[in-house]
């Protein structure tokens, strides 16, 4: 009958018991120091727990769905599928062999013969995979990808193992020549070339082969591999809602970062797919979201790790190294928070947290902060405006206009938020203006605030400046209970995310009572409707050839793709192109994360510059949009770059109002 000794040709066993031990040992001391380190990291009172885990580790752990789709010649997602599931089902044959050995022998007759099969199945796949990622590392992508001599070896060790295991089978095979019928056909046809002493061959692999094995176990838990363990944790608590902790709160947090970061550190691969879409790092402004990863992880893990243990044991306390000096330098503020890195991320890191975080850091220390953004939240403190001009001028815009003032006992079905950009910006001023003619052409019930509308808050929450987060929410909410506000429009989608995400965890958690119930649409939402039921008509022809450009916050945040897209197609006369990067792929103008109110960084090309040229690209004479911020920024790249005369950038509500 078909079966397999465990340790036929073994001797001294207990030298394998032994390693193994320590292995062992080796592999839950590291596993035990870094969730200790986990543990170090705060965790906000009352945070919503993980939501939909099933489905993300299905197909993000699972299916590898993010890995397949960010690679563009599909052997990333190839050779990650392949390696991945042919260590994992080798890892459970291991433990089904060791079943068998210790405690019930059920590897025997026709089930032995299907276990044989599949291991030589998926030991073939972990080979191929390993194989196709080493091509793709050190030859297709070879100036594309950041390695060190570490990832060269944990490659080649898993190779060896997998080798060294169809290796052992051979030898084994072929010192018992009636075995070679066995069903091991890899393991077969390598005992079939095989010659001379086959059992010296078999011992001295196997302890080869074991060797590797155990050192793989014992070394998992220090290095990049450990993301086969954090990076499924990350995965599902990704899944949970952005955690708020309040002024008071923070008071009283031990250590710098959450729990959610001290995990994300650890899952990060190194693997630089966030650096391949940042635009900071394309445009050679150097932020890389993977570098400020790594920084910080071994920060965390000098502060919090096996020597910051052995001080306490022997009570010689110590601070660690200081939190300043691993967050020193402007990487943090170059961020524009377009969430392009964690679109990208295999294992779903949070990017924009943690960098928030760093930002928040810096603001707390005081001195690491540049002086415009200093400037910028000193006047969103003082005048509630980053724009330094008095909060009484804010609906200055709207003069002249037969608009309903809310706040003035007005009476609407819906607010329209207008925003700071579009208050006081003098050339977003029309994007308002043009809102208010569309709804109202369109007889939709609507109003603003006026004068005593108050920033959204956003811009604080980016940089980092709880406080004044904190108060534009409470502020907010006091103002749409007094008004009666259910229902909101904005065309900044900075606004949309902080009132549809945001505004709702920090009512929950400051304890706000009022204004709940907030039902919030984009102004593309409201034409699209208007557009699906046939009340949006446009009277006017373009006769040009247009494409859209996707805001960061309007898509990637909040996942409006289609509507704006409806709009537009319903233009009579109208040739829409898409850039070569659209929808969750599109390129950032380079204007969130209060770029806006920053000094310009160094790089070989602007941001912005770099979209208006994709737009050029695809013979495009109108650039839409649907943020003031990205018309802002694009309208300014199209006349530095010297496409002024070929190119026009338009907010959709003003080309709608023009051709309505």
């Amino acid at each position: 009958m078909a079966a397999r000794e465990a340790f036929w040709n073994i001797g001294h066993v207990w030298v394998f018991y032994a390693l193994a031990a320590i292995a062992v040992a080796l592999f839950a001391a590291g596993c035990w120091r870094n969730i200790r380190i986990w543990r170090k990291g705060w965790v906000a009172k009352g945070s919503p727990g993980p939501r939909g885990v099933l489905p993300a580790m299905l197909k993000d752990v699972l299916a590898n769905r993010k890995i397949a789709r960010g690679d563009g010649i599909g052997l990333g997602g190839l050779a990650h599928f392949l390696l991945m599931w042919g260590f994992v089902f080798l890892f459970v044959g291991t433990v089904l062999l060791t079943i068998d050995h210790y405690v019930v022998g059920f590897l025997e007759g026709a089930v032995y013969r299907g276990y044989s099969r599949a291991l030589d199945a998926f030991g073939m796949w972990m080979i191929v995979g390993l194989l196709l990622a080493g091509v793709r590392r050190y030859v297709i992508k070879r100036r594309k990808m950041v390695s060190d001599g570490l990832d060269f070896v944990i490659l080649f060790g898993l190779l060896a193992i997998a080798v060294t295991g169809f290796l052992v089978e051979a030898f084994r095979i072929a010192s018992f020549p009636a075995s070679l019928a066995e069903p091991s056909p890899v393991g077969v046809f390598i005992a079939a070339r095989l010659s001379g002493d086959t059992e010296l061959g078999h011992r001295v692999l196997w302890w080869v082969h074991a060797a590797l094995s155990l050192a793989f176990i014992a070394y998992l838990p220090f290095g990049k591999l450990f993301h086969l363990i954090a990076g499924p944790v990350n995965v599902a608590w990704a899944t949970a809602p952005p955690e708020i902790v309040t002024l008071d709160e923070r008071e009283t947090l031990a250590g710098d970062f959450s729990r959610r970061h001290m995990i994300a550190f650890d899952a990060c691969t190194r693997c630089n797919r966030c650096d391949t879409k940042c635009p900071s790092n394309i445009s050679g402004e150097g932020l890389s979201p993977r570098g400020i990863n790594q920084t910080l992880k071994a920060h965390v893990h000098e502060k919090y790790g096996f020597a910051s243990l052995i001080g306490g044991l022997l009570k010689k306390h110590t601070d660690g190294p200081a939190t300043e000096q691993a967050i020193a330098g402007d990487d943090a503020w170059m961020c524009t928070t377009c969430r392009a890195c964690v679109e990208e991320c295999p294992l779903t890191i949070d990017n924009l947290d943690i960098i928030r975080q760093v930002r928040t850091l810096k603001i707390e220390e005081g001195t690491q902060v540049p002086t415009m953004v200093a400037k910028t939240l000193e006047s969103l403190f003082t005048h509630d405006n980053p724009y330094q001009l008095p909060a009484g001028k804010r609906g200055d815009w709207a003069e002249g206009l037969d608009v309903v003032d809310l706040s003035d006992g007005g009476q609407a079905d819906m607010l329209y938020f207008v925003g700071c950009a579009a208050s006081y910006d003098t050339r977003l001023q029309n994007v308002a203006r043009s809102t208010v003619e569309v709804l109202g052409k369109l007889d939709v019930s609507f109003g603003i605030m006026g004068a005593n509308e108050s920033c959204c808050g956003d811009l604080a929450r980016r940089l980092g400046e709880d406080g004044l987060v904190e108060e534009a929410v409470i502020r907010n909410y006091e103002t749409f209970a007094n008004c009666g506000i259910g229902e909101i429009v904005t065309t900044c989608p900075h606004s949309f995310k902080m009132f549809k995400d945001d505004y709702p965890l920090y009512r929950e958690k400051l304890g706000i009572t009022g204004g709940g119930g907030l039902t919030v649409r984009h102004s593309t939402q409201v034409l699209a409707a208007l557009a699906g039921e046939g009340k949006l008509t446009f009277s006017r022809a373009l006769g040009k050839r247009v494409t859209y450009h996707d805001p960061c916050y309007l898509g990637r945040h909040c996942g409006i793709y289609e509507p704006p897209r409806q709009v537009i197609r319903a233009i009579p006369e109208i040739d829409l192109v898409e850039m070569k990067r659209n929808r969750r792929n599109s390129f950032c103008c380079g204007g969130g994360g209060g770029r806006t109110w920053m000094e310009e960084f160094p790089a070989t090309e602007k941001i912005a510059e770099i979209r208006v040229k994709e737009a050029i690209d695809v013979g495009a004479e109108v650039v839409i949009t649907a943020c003031p911020f990205c018309l802002s920024m694009l309208e300014d790249a199209a006349k530095t770059a010297g496409y002024e005369d070929r190119l026009e950038v338009k907010d959709i509500m003003e080309l709608t109002a023009e051709l309505i």
